[in-house]
């Protein structure tokens, strides 16, 4: 399972399915691009995520695309994801 490849998005979601809390994403020496034209390419999905951060009602909502407007989120090619279960 550790190669599967997931998003930070599948993986908040099976995470809350199976019952987990206080998601984070945590940054990592990858989490950065490693190629220059990562960077305007990412530029869409910045902008997407920062509009649903600001039309986001709950909490949790907001926390959810703060980490997907995040850098480690959108560039990272390892994901490293803690939760709690409730």
């Amino acid at each position: 399972m550790h190669i599967t490849p997931w998003n930070f998005s599948q993986l908040y979601l099976y995470l809350t399915l199976a019952g987990f809390t206080d998601i984070q994403l945590h940054e990592e020496e990858l989490s950065k691009p490693k190629h220059f034209w990562e960077i305007p390419l990412a530029i869409p999905q910045k902008i997407y995520a920062k509009g649903k951060l600001k039309k986001a009602t709950s909490d949790e909502e907001k926390d959810f695309w703060e980490i997907c407007s995040s850098d480690r989120s959108i560039y990272s090619r390892h994901l490293i994801v803690t939760a709690r279960k409730k």
